[in-house]
């Protein structure tokens, strides 16, 4: 009895110590992007569908703790002369999500038609409206770019900067045009109240396209990673549609685009994992569905054509590195005889505000 009782409390000991410790959940970072899609405005969506997927590739390079957090993007556009007046000329295009096919889809439909911006009442809105996490060790950022004064409309901007304070969700402005003239329309201001950044860039300035002998490399070897994508599921046509029509848009606006799109779908396995058996057996290594459920012999099958998928998509993402170096060093040549560019576009600014935003909480690049 006495050496059963030790042993007990030697096992509840180890337990304790060893056994009972939970895995920290992984932190979570909210993004919320708010377009003007007034008449002015279709340079800055053409830069936005440009570079979205280098920013989501960007974002995703992030850790805390040694995990990957749990990344979700908002979209919101304002400005637009369809939207209903009774709701400030405002729309969320999409809450949060992980859902980042969806986001991008959105995002290429959205037009520029001019009326009027109320930027107080789009942050009224998105702290209203949007699904906020409500624990202030997550990182969450609002960005709003535009070009009309901030301070115009009928709610007030500086009472709504503070609501979005109390629940440390920092806002970054991003003013359309010359940085002081932004300053003096009150674009400034939003992010010093709550500790955001303030930017400026010009929307209209026309991306420099370089055509390279890699870019047909490209094209074909995006075709290649995506014969690596195998669908589990007999009701995701929507989902397969949707992922070969972002493709064609990127190849539609450039090479550069669809380059950041591969790197995305060779990287970030996560973001397709609900319908791609190659993605959700890298995560989980796994198949989606048991042995039992579909028999030993489809099942060995499946597993076969699977890790063969995955090792040929890591094959090729070893690829796609080494032909966009390639592609680089031919860039920067025919660069330097042109005049050099030193404009920030969309995607600088994004990408600086989330690092520094990142570095204050901890995060990391991995």
């Amino acid at each position: 009895m006495t050496l059963r009782l030790s042993f007990l409390l030697l096992t509840s000991f180890i337990l304790m110590a060893f056994g009972d410790k939970k895995k920290t959940p992984p932190a979570t970072i909210q993004v919320a992007i708010a377009l003007d899609t007034s008449t002015s405005m279709d340079g800055l969506l053409e830069q936005s569908r440009r570079h979205i997927w280098k920013f989501i590739r960007h974002i995703h390079q992030y850790q805390k703790d040694g995990q990957a957090p749990i990344i979700e993007i908002a979209l919101l556009e304002f400005g637009h002369a369809k939207l209903p007046k009774e709701e400030g000329f405002i729309r969320i295009v999409s809450p949060f999500t992980t859902n980042l096919s969806y986001l991008t889809t959105q995002l290429n439909k959205l037009e520029a038609s001019g009326r009027e911006e109320n930027c107080g009442w789009l942050i009224r809105t998105s702290l209203d409206e949007l699904n906020w996490s409500a624990d202030t060790a997550d990182m969450k950022l609002l960005y709003i770019a535009g070009n009309e004064p901030f301070n115009q409309g009928e709610v007030f901007y500086k009472d709504q900067c503070q609501r979005a304070a109390t629940q440390n969700i920092h806002i970054n402005t991003i003013y359309c045009g010359a940085f002081d003239e932004g300053a003096k329309n009150f674009w400034e201001a939003p992010a010093t109240i709550t500790d955001g950044e303030y930017m400026s860039f010009n929307h209209n300035q026309k991306a420099t396209h370089i055509n390279t002998p890699q870019d047909k490399e490209l094209i074909a070897l995006n075709k290649q990673i995506n014969r690596t994508f195998q669908s589990y599921k007999t009701d995701n046509n929507k989902d397969i549609q949707q992922f070969y029509r972002l493709d064609s848009v990127a190849i539609a606006d450039n090479v550069s685009t669809l380059l950041q799109r591969m790197y995305v779908k060779t990287e970030l396995p996560h973001l397709f994992q609900k319908w791609d058996r190659t993605n959700y057996f890298d995560l989980h290594q796994r198949l989606p569905f048991t042995q039992k459920a579909i028999g030993t012999t489809v099942h060995e099958a499946l597993l076969q054509t699977t890790t063969t998928a995955l090792t040929e998509r890591q094959h090729l993402h070893q690829k796609l590195h080494s032909i966009d170096s390639i592609r680089t060093v031919y860039l920067l040549k025919k660069a330097g005889k042109r005049t050099k560019q030193t404009h920030k576009n969309l995607y600088d600014i994004l990408s600086n505000i989330f690092s520094q935003a990142a570095k204050d909480y901890d995060f990391y690049l991995n």
